[in-house]
């Protein structure tokens, strides 16, 4: 599911908002890729902030992917498995 992402790419996903009267609530959060972490069971991007706040994103809190960057290029299948 992941491995199609590349660096830079936006993803969407739900993030942790607190609780309300019904138990937990969630609220869309968006985040750029970060090449070098991409899995085939999560992936890693960063939501942002002065330092780059990293958050960790799976099959439970996915909720798409937006289009490609501009630059965009695959990787090649060697460097995945580095």
């Amino acid at each position: 599911m992941f491995k199609n992402l590349v660096g830079g790419q936006r993803v969407y996903f739900r993030q942790y908002a607190g609780l309300g009267r019904n138990g937990a609530e969630y609220r869309e959060a968006s985040g750029k890729v970060n090449p070098l972490l991409i899995f085939e069971t999560h992936v890693v991007v960063s939501i942002g902030g002065r330092y780059g706040t990293p958050q960790v994103v799976n099959d439970e809190n996915f909720i798409r992917a937006g289009r490609l960057p501009r630059n965009a290029k695959q990787p090649s299948e060697l460097y995945r498995f580095i």
